[in-house]
């Protein structure tokens, strides 16, 4: 597997493509940096600013990453690649299980590239600015990290099952969105509050009554049982919920179901492509 793993590697690394998709989001975090740093000086005073989240830029490399992992599927299946591979004797796993280490390799180093930019940044801003530049916790790297690799899993699974090159990226892109969208409803749910208020016509005054949308119950549980193994970093962007601190008890959730996830999509691509027939 070692040797299809480098065959790979220094196949991707002679491609132009990947080297923009791997600082791509770094770059465009420095970009958005830059233009809440002119706002900032127009404005002339910082209060009057919305703050600078990098963590809303996390979402670029998820993209990064699907983009990538189909860009080395694609090119081993076009080329004959795998039916060349197992044709000399090459074992179906090593093939498989080396697109998906390369995948994660790369997610990993454009999460770290990401991860060095935002710290060089924070230093360049310096700490008069603490207010204006709201940094990623800790918890939230290590967690986006985690469910980049798993993602990455989920996307090698993809393009490989689906022998169409542009709907394996187009069902990657389908299914991080569903996944979030999922947990988007699910906690819009669960912030529906138990009174609603409104003002009596009649008296002037304000009143209140239960609210119908309340949820209750079995029903309860069961979204805040999704809404906690949906990646908390995606859930509502428009609330910042990337920025929220996250609680010890919903980390270890959400690294768990990530985890499970990742094992999850891996174990399911394998089985998937020792019985896929290869043209």
């Amino acid at each position: 597997m070692i040797a299809q793993i480098r065959t790979l590697l220094y196949r991707v690394v002679r491609s132009k493509s990947t080297w923009i998709l791997l600082i791509a989001p770094a770059l465009i975090l420095t970009l958005g940096f830059l233009l809440r740093l002119f706002e900032i000086s127009m404005a002339g005073y910082e209060d009057a600013i919305i703050p600078f989240y990098p963590a809303e830029y996390v979402i670029l490399l998820f993209f990064a990453s699907a983009v990538f992992t189909h860009i080395i599927v694609s090119t081993e299946k076009s080329d004959g690649g795998w039916r060349n591979k197992i044709s000399i004797g090459v074992k179906r796993i090593y093939i498989y299980m080396a697109s998906w280490i390369v995948s994660a390799l790369f997610a990993l180093l454009s999460t770290s590239l990401f991860v060095l930019m935002d710290y060089i940044l924070r230093t360049i801003w310096g700490n008069s600015h603490k207010k204006c530049y709201i940094a990623p916790e800790n918890n939230f790297i290590v967690l986006t990290l985690v469910w980049v690799l798993a993602f990455s899993a989920l996307y090698t699974l993809i393009n490989v099952y689906f022998s169409m090159k542009i709907f394996g990226l187009v069902v990657s892109l389908v299914a991080f969105w569903g996944v979030i969208g999922i947990g988007s409803l699910c906690q819009a749910r669960l912030d529906e509050p138990y009174k609603k208020y409104f003002v009596n016509e009649e008296t002037g005054l304000e009143e209140y009554e239960e609210n119908p949308y309340y949820v209750t119950g079995n029903v309860r549980k069961a979204l805040v049982y999704i809404s906690e193994r949906v990646p908390i970093v995606y859930n509502d962007m428009t609330d910042n919920t990337s920025n929220r601190k996250i609680s010890k008890h919903v980390d270890k959730i959400q690294k768990e179901t990530a985890i499970v996830f990742l094992l999850t999509s891996t174990v399911i691509g394998i089985v998937s492509f020792e019985r896929k027939e290869i043209t």
